[in-house]
């Protein structure tokens, strides 16, 4: 039966869902060209064009409740463009200082808090985006009230939200401050895991799916705050941390040649990241699988692996054997979506 259940959200996710995330894609395409500014125009495009697979990734949180899928798909292309845009943003030097990247940040808050005043998101540093980025908050707050169980699930997701932010913030700082940045942010959160660094932790913070599973969630008109608050907790950081690890895996060449901080490379050495990476593995699919409607959960851990390891970084003998480690621990429907995948690229 789970097979089943897998197999026609697989369906549904490229038959329904993706052809609904181009046609949300246009229109910020759209958007984007008509931006006053040439730098912000220029990486607002290429912004779209280049993570695309994000929009196509988080579109999945749609394939389980079809019946709100036009709330649901531009909404998670909406925050889903904020959020790669203001990393862009960052990681081109368009922006600098902390103060900066809080204030762009805001946006993040402010998708997610229908109701309270918009701030000035380049306050720090003023330029043109001609609206573009209060249009795309304005859309997210658009469809958030959309969602009949929002009120449960929002305190959970400003909650994710905040942890996110504070990655951004102190992850881009100057090079010599990061890392002592990111240990005194997460100084209070660390002994409420105890088994996790500080930098799994702060990966954890980077990924973006536990909001979209909250999202998905609040499509239950008799959403509970504890069932949300459930659902973000067997999220984060278990879930988040396997995804955010899992692109700091195939990132690290890049980012080593652009100077920027990698969390796989703050492990001792590879045979120790492959086994925090195999324990995330595993502690990402039992929660998965503690979850109600486990087959989707456990479906959207099999593709973190499937699809993030499939990426033509991993051509090379080192990863590739890390890959084939990691999709065996996956078990067998890692190994179908990252065959697919493959096939797809």
């Amino acid at each position: 039966m789970k097979a089943f259940q897998k197999l026609r959200l697989l369906y549904r996710h490229q038959r329904i869902v993706l052809p609904l995330v181009d046609r949300a894609l246009v229109g910020w395409h759209e958007r984007a060209r008509a931006i006053p500014e040439p730098g912000l125009r220029r990486q607002a495009v290429v912004t779209l064009d280049r993570k695309r697979v994000h929009c196509d990734a988080g579109g999945a949180y749609a394939a389980m409740a079809l019946d709100r899928r036009e709330t649901l798909v531009p909404l998670i292309v909406a925050f889903q463009t904020i959020s790669d845009y203001l990393d862009d943003l960052c990681d081109v030097g368009s922006t600098s200082g902390a103060a900066d990247f809080r204030a762009l940040h805001r946006a993040m808050h402010d998708a997610v808090s229908p109701g309270t005043p918009l701030a000035d998101y380049y306050t720090a540093q003023p330029r043109d985006d001609g609206g573009y980025l209060v249009a795309l908050v304005e859309a997210c707050r658009r469809h958030v009230t959309e969602l009949p169980g929002f009120a449960a699930a929002q305190p959970a997701i400003v909650e994710l939200v905040g942890h996110y932010t504070e990655l951004q913030v102190h992850k881009h700082i100057e090079a010599d401050q990061r890392v002592t940045a990111l240990e005194g942010w997460l100084e209070e959160l660390l002994p409420d895991y105890p088994e996790m660094t500080w930098w799994e932790l702060a990966a954890a913070s980077a990924s973006t799916i536990g909001v979209y599973a909250l999202f998905e969630a609040a499509t239950d008109p008799t959403l509970k705050t504890d069932t949300a608050e459930g659902l973000k907790n067997a999220y984060f950081p278990a879930i988040t941390g396997l995804h955010i690890l899992l692109d700091y895996l195939i990132d690290q060449a890049d980012d080593e040649a652009a100077g920027e901080l990698n969390f796989i490379s703050c492990y001792t050495n590879t045979t120790r990241a492959i086994e925090r990476l195999g324990a995330f593995v595993d502690l990402a699919r039992r929660h998965a699988h503690d979850l109600p409607h486990a087959y989707a959960h456990e479906l959207r851990v099999a593709g973190l692996l499937g699809v993030y390891l499939s990426d033509a970084a991993i051509d090379t003998p080192a990863l590739k054997a890390i890959a084939r480690r990691l999709l065996a621990r996956g078990g067998w429907w890692a190994r179908l979506v990252h065959l697919y995948w493959r096939a797809r690229s």
